[in-house]
Parts: C-alpha cells; sequence; structure tokens
C-alpha cells in the first residue's frame, strides 16, 4: 500500500513537472513571437482622439423619448464619451430594389408584420441638439435595411443608376441636415460590400461630390472588416473601396472573433497576438491612401458565445441567453489595448449605446451598467 501510494506521488510531481515545462514553452514562445513582430503584449495607455459611441434610435421617436430618461447624459457619465454616432435607418424590398424610403407606418410591406420606424428629422435634430448643448461631437450614420431580413451587404445597384439616384437623393438629405445643424461628421455609407466594388466607384466618386457642394464638415464611410467570400468577392470591403483618398477618414465596422474562451491559458497574450495580425493589413489600407483609421462600429454581446461570434445579433435575445460580462469586457480591453497603439488609428464609435433601454439588455451590445462601462471611461477620461 506504502509502495502503491509512493508510486501516484511519483506520478503526480512528473506530471506536475511536465505541465510546468509545457507552460514554460508556451510562455517563451508568446515572448519570441511578441519580440519577433514587435508587440507589446501589455502596452501604456494612449490618448484617443475619437472617443465615440454609436447612439441608436429604431423608431421615430427613439432619440426624443432618448432624452426624456437623459440617455446621453448617462453616456457621458458611464463612459466619458465625447463623440456620438446617430445611427438611424431607411428601407428597401430585398437587395435588388431600387427605391429607398423611410419607414413612416411600423409595419414590413412584404409580410405585413411589425417593423421599425424611421427617425424623423425632428427626432435626429432633437438628438443632435442635446448631444451640442453637453459638449458632444456629433456623426450621423444613416443606414439602409432590407425588409427581406438580409444584409445590407448584399445590396446590387442596378445597370440603370436607380438605385444610386435613390441613395443620392437619401444621402443629401441627411447632407443639408448635417449642414444645417452644423454636425462634425457624415458617414456616407455602411457595408455595402457589393456596391462597393470597383465598377462602381465612379458612382461614389459622384454622390462625393454632390454631398461636398452641400456639407463642409468631415466624410467618412463604414466598410465592413470581413465577409467579402459570402459574396465571391476575394478583397475585403475597407481592401477594394477605391475613393478612400475623397474623405477624411477610412471607417471600419470590425466585428470579429480573437479568442473562444477568455478563462483558456494565456487567453489575453494569445488575443493580442492575434490582433497583431489582423491590424496589418488595415495599416496597409492606411499608408496607401494617406487616412486615419476609425472603428466605425466595433463591439459584442455581453452573452455566452458572443466571443465567438461578436457579429451575431441574436445571441442575446435567445430564450438561453446566458449573462458573460467578463467576456464583453475582456474584448473592450483587447481592442482598447491592440487599435489605440497604432499611430494610423483615432478612435472608436462603439456599438451600442440605446436611446431606449430594450428587455434584453443585460446580454446585448450596450455596456450600460456593465463592467466594459466602467473600462471604456478609465481609458475615456485619460
Amino acid at each position: 500500500m506504502l509502495i502503491r501510494l509512493k508510486k501516484i506521488k511519483s506520478g503526480f510531481r512528473l506530471n506536475s513537472t511536465l505541465v510546468r515545462l509545457i507552460s514554460l514553452l508556451i510562455i517563451a514562445s508568446i515572448f519570441y513571437s511578441c519580440l519577433e513582430n514587435n508587440t507589446d503584449l501589455h502596452p501604456e495607455k494612449k490618448k484617443i482622439k475619437i472617443k465615440g459611441f454609436s447612439y441608436t434610435s429604431f423608431t421615430n421617436f427613439g432619440y426624443v423619448r432618448g432624452n426624456s430618461i437623459n440617455a446621453i447624459e448617462d453616456l457621458i457619465y458611464q463612459t466619458n464619451s465625447e463623440w456620438i454616432s446617430l445611427c438611424f435607418f431607411e428601407y428597401q424590398d430585398n437587395p435588388n430594389s431600387t427605391e429607398i424610403a423611410p419607414n413612416t407606418t411600423g409595419v414590413n410591406p412584404l409580410d405585413g408584420k411589425e417593423w421599425s420606424l424611421t427617425s424623423t428629422l425632428y427626432d435626429i435634430k432633437e438628438a443632435i441638439r442635446r448631444a451640442k448643448q453637453n459638449k458632444m461631437k456629433v456623426m450621423l450614420k444613416p443606414h439602409v435595411d432590407l425588409y427581406s431580413g438580409e444584409w445590407r451587404a448584399a445590396i446590387t445597384p442596378d445597370d440603370n443608376g436607380l438605385w444610386f439616384k435613390s441613395y443620392s437623393d437619401m444621402m443629401l438629405k441627411y447632407a443639408n441636415l448635417a449642414k444645417e445643424e452644423k454636425v462634425d461628421m457624415l458617414c456616407i455609407g455602411v457595408e455595402y460590400i457589393v456596391a462597393t466594388q470597383k465598377k462602381y466607384s465612379d458612382k461614389w466618386s459622384e454622390l462625393i461630390d454632390k454631398i461636398k457642394k452641400e456639407y463642409s464638415g468631415k466624410l467618412i464611410y463604414a466598410a465592413s472588416f470581413g465577409s467579402a467570400t459570402m459574396f465571391g468577392i476575394s478583397s475585403e470591403e475597407y481592401e477594394q473601396i477605391e475613393f478612400w483618398d475623397e474623405l477624411d477618414y477610412i471607417g471600419i465596422d470590425f466585428y470579429t472573433s480573437i479568442i473562444d474562451d477568455v478563462n483558456s491559458p494565456f487567453a489575453y497574450e494569445n488575443a493580442m497576438l492575434m490582433m497583431n495580425q489582423l491590424v496589418k493589413p488595415i495599416e496597409k489600407i492606411s499608408n496607401k491612401y494617406t487616412r486615419n483609421i476609425i472603428l466605425t462600429e466595433v463591439g459584442i454581446q455581453s452573452v455566452k458565445g458572443a466571443l465567438q461570434k461578436p457579429w451575431d445579433y441574436q445571441l442575446g435575445s435567445q430564450p438561453n441567453a446566458i449573462v458573460d460580462d467578463e467576456g464583453q469586457k475582456f474584448y473592450y480591453n483587447i481592442m482598447l489595448n491592440s487599435f489605440s497603439q497604432q499611430l494610423w488609428f483615432d478612435g472608436f464609435f462603439w456599438w451600442n449605446w440605446e436611446s431606449t433601454i430594450s428587455e434584453n439588455e443585460k446580454t446585448n451590445y450596450t455596456p450600460r451598467n456593465k463592467p466594459a462601462a466602467e473600462l471604456i471611461k478609465s481609458w475615456y477620461t485619460f
């Protein structure tokens, strides 16, 4: 019995030694990889120029209701944000439709079901004015979504230019609003992967020229970081766009998985090393067009599984959704530490801060009343 016990103990000591050796080898591998790639895994905080948040409304008077509950003031208090991106939505039937219009009925015309109302111009103005009262800077960011439920990235302009005519009419409406309200920045498009291919570049240049005749503020486009292969396109949207030098900034919507589990060995180190690789092609585009980068959207839901799929907006609304505040905070920490170190990077518009609180707030994208908000505040106060 004693002999058997000694063997077990001896085996345990051997296994522990092996575990320690393996751990040391992993640490050494990470260390030398950092040296090779010139990566500082624990960088000092650096001042972020554009300290922003996406401020969303999915109804016609959402921003007015947000004002009634001091949503903008709460955003400032919890995060020390200095910018907001006002996000609102107009619609078309499907990817091949040529008519874009606000939803004024609250009904999806394709199936008769309830649908999100488009923010009115009055509603948007009230949000702008409230932000200005709080000494915030404002970006307007109109989106076009599809009643068919498909991603806006699939929008395919027709050969007769009708879609671009409708889109230009919409954008010029908001450009005039931006001019009237002295808005600081205007986003001219969001994740239109198919519609920003090379063959449409001239149409975008024409639109930019028209906007510049009405609005003298900063211009940006919000390109998708990934998913171009879904549409048979080899280059990512931010790489294929040819009109970056006609804008003031390169905008990127960044929803990318960097780690599966925050509790896995060396989760932080591995995530930072992965980010070191992911930022390289972004830096290349920044250098090519001599334009700095702003993340026009970036974020993650505070729900289990979101680390694997930061882009999946449905996770937090599932009946079995499990709160994961630490996973959200971890993702924010990696984004802050990685992007803030880049000389070509100017700032964030985190997705998102809601004008009206949703039922699944505890598991959705907002960091309101969550540890991630405290983390952001520590950076945005710096």
